[in-house]
């Protein structure tokens, strides 16, 4: 068949086949955006500890206020539960406030670096307390876990669009009375929240099951670990297997779904004495060899240390450490709450605007005034495309890849202008308000990021972005 007589799909293929062919060649590059701390210490303590967000250049582990406002009624003690905001330059996070010795508010926030601003998502002192881990879904909903009195019992909760919050699952509706207060996910393959938990299932005996939570409330169990085993301070997905790799003290553990199988993957220490890690996160995953960055701080006798240490995910070992501060005197440093995020690194992200209608917003903070392309997969994300230099394109190709990628469905997908504007932003939409709902299928967004001074013209890969649809 002649190109004049190439179909609409055909034509598609081309148009993938030559974006990965210009991705092969490309330099790996780890993710722009800064390491953020949400630090603080709710109790009196010998330290004095900063409080606040910091953020930390993962170059050279200097270290800079990021939010330092008071957030909620009160001043902040601590800040849990850290991540970014659909617009990819907002925080959202969770905060408590104590105005007297054990008169604590808690809420929900968002905060915008560029006004100094925050806004109240989410405040009710009267029912919900103990506020952890905060996320917004692909419609622009939030969830955070946060303990509701009475009962005293914890509860996953969601935050409309319109501001009204309401229990989403509840403690009672698992069936055991579980502590939830950890960092949530988005599981990266269905879009599902990832939700960990803790509490004495069985008598004498301490577990700690994940279960995965769809968007009608339904849940089922992601991994079942039942021997002290617990998210602690932080845990990260990876992409490549969908395993869950959680901290525990100094120690880092690998967690498979459906199975309660745990793997050691290392222990960290410093001479005698363990280096406890307070936050795991990934360098951008769709690198050739994506690492592990842990938070960690380590303290002996008048010795304080703070370093980011990288890891390789598999085998453990230490490949590169950034100190951030090192001290022989009990000044402050940044204290960490069980958790750290990265900030500005989710690129792609989705808001629905009207049933079956959503605006992807597409945000490269760095790369202003570059061109760019996106696609969408409905065949998920592995084995994906392993580009010539080890990276992965995280996109099954489908017809609905090589459509997108093409921009073949009018009226159906947008990609925006292929152009980011002078704050590296730009907006498309997806409109699937004349099929019939719900489709009861994950699409999974991905993006190059074009830019000639690159090698073959490619700056960025991103990681997918799980849409429920």
């Amino acid at each position: 068949m002649s190109a004049a007589h190439d179909s609409p799909i055909l034509g598609s293929m081309r148009t993938l086949i030559f974006l990965v062919a210009l991705a092969a060649a490309a330099i790996a590059q780890p993710h722009p955006g800064p390491i953020l701390v949400g630090a603080g210490y709710p109790l009196p303590t010998d330290q004095n500890f900063l409080q606040g967000h910091y953020a930390i250049d993962w170059r050279t582990g200097a270290l800079s206020t990021f939010v330092d406002t008071v957030a909620g009624p009160g001043t902040p003690n601590y800040f849990w539960g850290s991540g970014m905001d659909v617009d990819n330059r907002s925080l959202v996070f969770g905060t408590a406030a104590q105005s007297g010795p054990w008169s604590i508010n808690f809420g929900v926030f968002r905060y915008d670096p560029r006004t100094n601003r925050y806004t109240t998502l989410a405040h009710d002192p009267s029912n919900i307390f103990t506020t952890f881990g905060v996320i917004p879904d692909e419609n622009g909903d939030y969830f955070f876990t946060a303990r509701s009195q009475p009962p005293n019992f914890w509860n996953l909760f969601k935050i409309t669009s319109g501001g009204n919050y309401s229990t989403f699952l509840s403690t009672v509706a698992l069936g055991h009375k579980l502590s939830m207060h950890y960092p949530i996910r988005r599981d990266v393959d269905t879009g599902d929240i990832l939700l960990p938990t803790s509490g004495t299932i069985s008598p004498g005996l301490v577990e700690h099951p994940v279960y995965r939570v769809g968007d009608d409330g339904s849940f089922a169990t992601f991994n079942w670990s039942a021997h002290g085993i617990k998210p602690s301070w932080g845990w990260t997905q990876e992409i490549a297997t969908g395993d869950l790799l959680y901290q525990f003290a100094n120690e880092l553990f690998r967690l498979s779904t459906g199975t309660t199988a745990q793997q050691r993957i290392t222990t960290l220490h410093v001479a005698l004495s363990p280096e406890y890690a307070y936050g795991i996160v990934y360098d951008n995953q769709a690198q050739a060899s994506p690492q592990l960055i842990a938070y960690s701080r380590y303290q002996r006798s008048f010795l304080s240390s703070v370093n980011l240490r990288w890891l390789d995910p598999q085998t453990g070992a230490l490949t590169r450490t950034v100190n951030v501060i090192q001290t022989n005197t009990f000044s402050p440093i940044p204290y960490p709450h069980r958790h750290i995020a990265q900030y500005a690194t989710r690129y792609v992200h989705t808001v629905r605007t009207a049933p079956g209608v959503w605006d992807v917003l597409i945000n490269f903070p760095t790369l202003a005034g570059k061109r760019y392309a996106i696609a969408a997969t409905a065949s998920g994300i592995r084995p994906g495309v392993t580009l010539a230099d080890g990276r992965r394109l995280w996109a099954n190709p489908d017809v609905v890849l090589f459509a997108t990628a093409a921009n073949a469905l009018p009226g159906v997908w947008n990609p925006g202008p292929l152009v980011l504007d002078a704050d590296g932003s730009a907006r498309g939409r997806i409109d699937l308000s004349a099929l019939p709902r719900p489709l009861g299928r994950v699409l999974h967004l991905v993006a190059l990021v074009l830019d000639p001074a690159a090698p073959l013209g490619i700056a960025f890969v991103t990681e997918p972005f799980p849409m429920r649809v």
